[in-house]
């Protein structure tokens, strides 16, 4: 003020001494005042032109397209209005109204204001950028190289909006605010993201962001939360989450800091993975001139539930550092959890291995260790440090330490120090470090992995033993090699012992040796190998110091390549030994292949159970195992089987069938067989057996079968079988559904007849149909005794033994029935027998005593019908025929009892004792219409059969008193009888007689020499009476008649003489050729064939007295 004042003063004193100066000076700045008046009087009155010229002029030199209108313009303040920038019909900007205001300093006007009414921003997010049209010259135009700052104006923004579109969704924003930008703005950013969805299938729902946009000292900074409500990638969905972010840049806008807070909701992965949410801090910062990202960030999980783990908690702390210009990420940080538990997955994996493994050594080891986890997982902790980095040349995970202790008493279950894995896109990770596992209950493993050349590592595991009740598994040493390639190679070998089944193996050696290559192929076992044991033991199965080799095919025993597995193995001939009970036992196999898939073969297997004599065999010539078996089980075929028992006196050979082993049980199906009796002479042919099934499990043998007659085809019985192996006993239930016997001759005859039978009944006839049957197919002991049999036999048989038993303890017992069975036996012709068979002793055939058994007819030369017989089987093939009786022409027709040995080559004594047989019905019986007779005889007639055949002896029938009649009825056949021998037949064409005896001499098969006597004759009613006749009346008469003749002939012979049908054309005898001329012939005479298809006894004939 003192200046001033002074200033003034000393003008004052100036301008008396100067005044006309001080006059022009006066006059030139009034006109300098006028003209400056006139020149902005001119300019305000051009001043919308100065604007539009300044406007046009600045959007050129920026080359945008733009409209606009000057609303108005005054001193410090301009407006414009309907401002577009880029196409007009389609904006990319679009300003209402835009306030300028100006303020003046020393450099001219500056900008101090500016106002933007509802502005609208309209854009697009196309290849990783956004786009804004024709504004992008400004925001991607080459760069001045001045550092970016805040223009130091004073913004206000009135309901200002954009959009940006994408292929994802778009995002729609609002902003109001005001302030100067430098410092002091204050505004709200409110973004919104309706839905979005990527090209990959990830799905994002409403998405928000709100926030509060200020400035400071030239420093941006936005506060706000991002709110998602819910989110899906694949099948990983999210189901709400929030971002608390605090994003702030510096004056430059160079370097940038980002603070925030997460929370996410529920996380579902799959099916199973979940975590209940995630929370985390970060604290970030970015340097643009650097492309550096650096800062911490902490990550909170709880809940996490996967397929094989569940976490309580899991905490990650760490730092982070990302450089751009190297592509370079690194990690370091420290890592917490809390309650880690087996999942679902581990938990059924871990069943299912116990349940596949119980019966073994590892059942019990399994068993153990699960407990222990069990025990130990609630409250475990797991902590240690995590560091990850990552290049353009690979990435490397290194984990220093890393521990898990049990939740009860904190003891460590297992660590890993100095953990390495490192991999890249050209080659398997590698890993290096070492590792160790323990805890009570639990079995202790070390590990280390070390460095083996270039790129290389070597491992070594090793297992101290570990136990569990009688079970135990070691691991001495096992060596693994990695090279620079990935390549993997390993060896060592694994000691086990312990319960199998219901046995048990002692000291299990298992040498282990393989690789996996580069590309991932695995290789096992490729050198011959032997596992060997001290002692196997299964069930009654005891084996000592037995050792199997196996030698690979093509490199390696096992190999898996690309998910697919493959085996093929050599086994050179081995043989194990030891004992089944009490009993040796000897195992010797020819060698053999096995492949898979593809399958395998063993050949010559042997199997001998026992010493001596004594021994059970199998013999199997080969045996094949069929590929594509699943579930652990293997099966095939075998052929060449012969199996023989001690305890059983029969040999099965040529079996054949298929087999598998699945889960310890053995099963034959589809066997074929030939039973054959051990005993010499066989007691019974050989017999097919088809259908056979075979089960070994648990012990025990079950069988069942279907026996065939080998040369017809008939179906015999079906057997069901079942052996204790421990105790060696067993029995065996025989079926008889309906063993059909068929007389093939009577088949053959009946068939010329069938025009007289009806064809339906023959049909429904079971002797008719089926295979030609015979019991001599079957046995033996049937020759000679039966034939042309015909007829079905049902039963049930059981057979129980005890191979232990000094005698094997064989023994069987059945019941066998018929209701209809027709036969030929030594005494002739047999038809309707029925009744049932009860056997006590099977194997020796005996039968309970007094079997009753009824029989339609019987014909040992004349028929007899509705028979019983009482007969008794015994050991040695004996039959005792206790008594059989006939009712025969109104008496009775008895067999006496008598003995047959079928074994012993001996004659066969029978006797029939004949008591009231009627004459008669006699001769009606055997229709002699032209005789009658009357009179009552008793009488016996002992047969015996022998090689020669069989044969009548010292047989006699005697009449009872009164005696009777016998008389001629008929015409005489003969007309050219002499007068004289007509006259006598006439005069005894009725005879009475009081006593008559008729014996009976002679071979059945050849002349029967019948002594036919009467005593006390007289005429009888009917005859004719003369002198003579009653001159003879008076005279005491004996009368004997001898007749020569075949027994089965002589019938026929008495009825030729009044019917001349049974009276033969001499040319059919061969007693005459066609001309009548009689024939001589030389030699033996041949005889007719006998319709028998297997004779009873040899046709023989013996001379006669």
């Amino acid at each position: 003020m003192a200046d001033a004042s002074n200033l003034a003063n000393d003008g004052d004193s100036a301008g008396d001494e100067g005044s006309p100066r001080r006059r022009r000076v006066a006059r030139v700045a009034l006109v300098g005042a006028g003209i400056a008046a006139l020149a902005l009087g001119g300019a305000w009155g051009l001043r919308e032109r100065i604007a539009t010229d300044l406007i046009d002029r600045e959007l050129a030199a920026l080359n945008l397209p733009a409209r606009y209108r000057i609303e108005s313009v005054g001193v410090g303040r301009e407006v414009i209005g309907a401002v577009t920038v880029g196409d007009p019909a389609h904006p990319d900007l679009a300003i209402d109204r835009v306030e300028i205001v100006l303020r003046y300093g020393l450099a001219g006007p500056e900008i101090d204001r500016i106002t933007l009414v509802r502005p609208r921003l309209y854009g697009r997010l196309t290849g990783g950028r956004i786009s804004l049209g024709s504004l992008d010259r400004l925001i991607y135009g080459p760069s001045t190289g001045a550092a970016l700052r805040l223009p130091d104006w004073s913004l206000a923004l009135v309901d200002a909006r954009g959009r940006i579109d994408s292929a994802y969704g778009a995002l729609v924003f609002s902003a109001d605010g005001h302030g100067r930008l430098s410092d002091g703005f204050s505004g709200t950013l409110g973004a919104i993201v309706p839905q979005a969805r990527t090209a990959g299938g990830c799905e994002l729902a409403r998405t928000t962001l709100y926030g509060t946009v200020s400035t400071r000292a030239g420093r941006p900074q936005f506060a706000g939360p991002l709110r998602i409500s819910g989110a899906r990638c694949g099948d990983t969905r999210l189901a709400s989450g929030q971002f608390d972010l605090a994003l702030g840049g510096d004056a430059a806008l160079a370097d940038w800091t980002l603070d925030g807070r997460l929370a996410l909701g529920r996380i579902v992965s799959g099916a199973t993975a979940t975590a209940a949410g995630i929370g985390g801090e970060a604290g970030l910062h970015w340097r643009a001139g650097r492309g550096d990202l650096a800062g911490r960030i902490t990550l909170d999980a709880k809940g996490i539930g996967a397929p094989s783990l569940r976490l309580g908690s899991l905490r990650l702390d760490g730092v982070v550092h990302a450089r751009q210009a190297t592509s370079a990420l690194d990690f370091r940080g420290d890592l917490e959890g809390r309650s880690l538990t087996r999942g679902p997955a581990a938990l059924a994996a871990l069943d299912r291995a116990r349940a596949g493994v119980r019966g073994t050594p590892l059942g019990p080891l399994l068993d153990r260790a699960a407990a222990a986890l069990a025990r130990e997982e609630p409250g475990s902790r797991l902590a240690g440090s995590l560091g990850v980095h990552r290049d353009a040349t690979g990435w490397r995970i290194a984990v220093p330490s890393l521990t898990l202790r049990g939740g009860r008493g904190g003891q460590t279950l297992a660590s890993l120090e100095r953990l390495a894995v490192t991999g890249g896109d050209d080659h398997i990770p590698r890993l290096t470090g070492n590792f160790s596992t323990g805890g009570a209950d639990l079995p202790a493993i070390t590990g280390t992995m070390r460095s083996g050349g270039p790129g290389g590592a070597r491992f070594r595991l090793a297992m101290a033993r570990y136990g569990a009740a009688d079970a135990q598994l070691a691991m001495p040493g096992m060596a693994v090699t990695q090279l620079g390639d990935g390549t993997l190679g390993f060896s060592g070998t694994v000691a086990l012992s312990g319960p199998i089944g219901d046995g048990r193996v002692d000291n299990l050696v298992l040498p282990v040796d393989g690789g996996v290559a580069s590309d991932g192929h695995i290789a096992l076992a490729r050198h011959c190998a032997t596992p060997s044991f001290d002692r196997l033991r299964v069930g009654t199965l005891d084996l000592a110091h037995g050792a199997v080799t196996m030698c690979p095919v093509g490199g390696a025993i096992v190999r898996v390549n690309g998910g697919a597995a493959s085996v093929a193995a050599m086994l050179p001939a081995f043989a194990l030994s030891g004992h089944a009970g009490d009993a040796p036992i000897a195992l010797h196999a020819g060698g053999g292949r096995l492949a898979w898939p593809g399958g395998g073969a063993m050949q010559a297997v042997d199997v001998v159970l026992g010493k001596g004599d004594e021994a059970n065999r199998l013999h199997l010539a080969g045996v094949t195992i069929a590929p594509g078996m699943t579930g652990g089980a293997l099966g095939g075929t075998f052929t060449g089987g012969e199996v023989s028992m001690a305890a059983l006196p029969a040999t099965a050979g040529a079996a054949a069938g298929g087999w598998r082993l699945d889960g310890g049980r053995l099963a034959l199906t589809g066997g074929t067989f030939t039973l054959s009796d051990r005993v010499s002479p066989a007691r019974f042919a050989p017999v097919a057996v088809r259908n056979a099934t075979l089960a070994l499990a648990d012990g025990a043998v079950d069988a069942d079968a279907q026996l065939v007659a080998p040369t017809v085809g008939a179906e015999l019985a079906k057997v069901t079988l079942r052996h204790d192996l421990g105790s060696g006993k067993g029995h065996a239930d025989v079926t008889l559904a309906g063993l059909t016997f068929r007389d093939s001759a009577k088949k053959d005859n009946d068939a010329k007849d069938t025009d007289a039978k009806d064809n339906d009944a023959k049909d429904n006839n079971a002797k008719d149909r089926g295979p030609a049957l015979q019991p001599g197919d079957l046995t033996y002991l049937a020759k000679g005794v039966i034939a042309n049999a015909s007829g079905t036999i049902r039963g049930k048989a059981r057979f129980d033994w005890n191979a232990n038993a000094p005698d094997g303890g064989l023994s069987g017992s059945g019941r066998f029935s018929s209701d209809d069975f027709d036969f030929a036996a030594a005494v002739g012709p047999v038809e309707g027998l029925s009744g049932t068979l009860e056997f006590t002793d099977l194997v020796h055939f005996v039968t309970a005593p007094h079997q009753m058994l009824k029989i339609a007819s019987i014909n040992p030369g004349i028929e007899v019908v509705n028979g019983t017989i009482d007969l008794e089987l015994h050991a040695g093939q004996v039959v005792q025929l206790n008594h059989a009786e006939w009712p025969f022409e109104g008496g009775t027709l008895r067999l006496e009892p008598t003995v047959l040995r079928m074994g012993i080559a001996e004659p066969r004594r029978f006797t029939l004792a004949i008591a009231g047989l009627e004459a008669g019905r006699f001769l009606q019986h055997i229709n002699m219409s032209n005789l009658s007779a009357t009179g009552v005889f008793d009488g016996r007639l002992p047969l015996v059969f022998d090689a020669n055949g069989g044969r009548i002896t010292g047989g006699q029938l005697i009449s009872r008193a009164p005696g009777g009649n016998v008389s001629y009825v008929g015409a005489l056949s003969y007309r050219d009888l002499s007068p004289m021998a007509n006259f006598a037949f006439h005069m005894l064409r009725s005879v009475d007689y009081a006593q008559m005896t008729i014996g009976m001499e002679g071979d059945l098969a050849g002349e029967v020499v019948t002594r036919v006597s009467f005593g006390g004759i007289r005429q009888g009613k009917g005859a004719e009476r003369n002198l003579i006749t009653r001159q003879l009346a008076s005279l005491p008469i004996r009368f004997d008649v001898n007749v020569r003749a075949q027994f089965y002939q002589l019938i026929s012979s008495l009825r030729s003489l009044y019917d001349p049908s049974m009276v033969r054309d001499p040319r059919t005898l061969g007693l005459v050729d066609a001309q009548g001329r009689p024939l001589h012939h030389h030699g033996q005479v041949s005889v007719e064939a006998s319709t028998l298809s297997s004779p009873i006894q040899p046709q023989a004939s013996g001379t006669m007295p």
